[in-house]
């Protein structure tokens, strides 16, 4: 369960905990044993650790990402307000003024071609003896031409519409990234709360409830995120226009949805049981 193990590995042991936490009691009461000799309680501490560290590890990147969201969301009203304030002062616009293409001269005219043809293909010059002189066109010449060629075809393909499709990412790249790790943190989210509820019954040594505060409080610190986040990336509805693609159908909406119904699951568990004994 260790973040310094394969991915693989960790799925399998979160899911192997989920599973355990629900339906092998005799798995759940080595879970809640002392250590002999010294009377520790290392099992509870090393799980419940790694399912905490799962928890914090998503709070902190919904929080990060929230307030991205919201200092992009500042400075683009401010950069919207200043357009509006300038466009207001200057009065009516005036035309923008064209130049030709006479005006913009020869170097900005000319193609990357024409100098080297300017230059290497023209007759042959005669000098003041009568003979021919034949102009040579030096390597590092011809260096320099293929040089700015090639950069002029390369900002040419950076507009092409499938070249800017591929390079460009994704609007909901960001969002995904932060839930690219929902399913494990489901696995630990149920694991944590079976666990909790099962310890009423089963904790002879009250192991739990000393980090019963701890896991109440990130699971609350969660769920506090997780609302902001919904809030902030809420889509504009229009009765008039239909969206091809609902919210709905994305698969970030599918994978925030999933785990904040874990989340929810978990709290309820947990305060049903507890509830008499956490006013």
């Amino acid at each position: 369960m260790s973040t310094r193990a394969p991915s693989l590995v960790r799925h399998l042991a979160f899911l192997d905990l989920s599973l355990l936490s629900r339906h092998d009691v005799k798995k759940r009461i080595e879970v809640f044993s002392l250590s002999q000799p010294g009377h520790h309680s290392h099992n509870w501490n090393r799980i419940s650790a790694e399912c905490l560290s799962t928890v914090y590890c998503l709070t902190n990147q919904l929080t990060a990402y929230n307030q991205k969201v919201m200092i992009t969301g500042a400075s683009n009203g401010e950069s919207i307000n200043s357009a509006k304030q300038t466009d207001i002062s200057q009065g009516t616009p005036q035309t923008p003024r064209y130049r030709t293409v006479q005006s913009l001269g020869p170097d900005i005219v000319q193609s990357p071609y024409s100098s080297f043809t300017q230059k290497s293909l023209h007759p042959p010059r005669r000098g003041q003896n009568g003979q021919l002189k034949v102009v040579h066109v030096t390597k590092s010449y011809v260096k320099n031409w293929f040089e700015t060629a090639s950069a002029n075809w390369i900002e040419v393909l950076k507009h092409l519409q499938i070249v800017v499709y591929l390079t460009n990412t994704f609007p909901d790249f960001d969002q995904g990234m932060v839930f690219r790790e929902s399913q494990l943190q489901q696995w630990a989210l149920e694991g944590l709360s079976n666990l909790v509820v099962a310890s009423y019954d089963e904790d002879t040594f009250g192991v739990v409830q000393q980090s019963l505060p701890d896991v109440i409080s990130a699971l609350f610190g969660l769920h506090s995120a997780l609302c902001k986040y919904t809030k902030l990336n809420q889509r504009p509805t229009s009765i008039h226009t239909k969206s091809t693609i609902s919210e709905q159908d994305t698969a970030v909406y599918k994978l925030q949805n999933s785990v904040m119904e874990a989340l929810k699951t978990a709290i309820h568990r947990i305060v049903a049981r507890f509830g008499q004994h956490l006013k």
